[in-house]
């Protein structure tokens, strides 16, 4: 699922919703698109540094776009 994520995320920023609906997309058949499996891959690569993520407030509600780390 880790590299699933790089490889999305070196395509666009996106949030997680975004995320797990592009690996709902293309990537169903090899990898659970689950939320649990989406959070705990990114809280993994946010602590290894691999990726990093940026809030915002959109519509009074804050979202995190998670992008490749530099």
């Amino acid at each position: 699922m880790d590299n699933i994520i790089l490889g999305i995320l070196l395509l666009s920023s996106r949030t997680i919703y975004q995320l797990r609906e592009r690996i709902g997309k293309g990537f169903n058949m090899m990898y659970s698109s689950s939320m649990g499996s989406i959070q705990a891959a990114i809280k993994k690569l946010v602590n290894c540094g691999y990726i990093q993520y940026e809030e915002t407030v959109e519509n009074g509600k804050y979202k995190k776009i998670y992008s490749r780390g530099q």
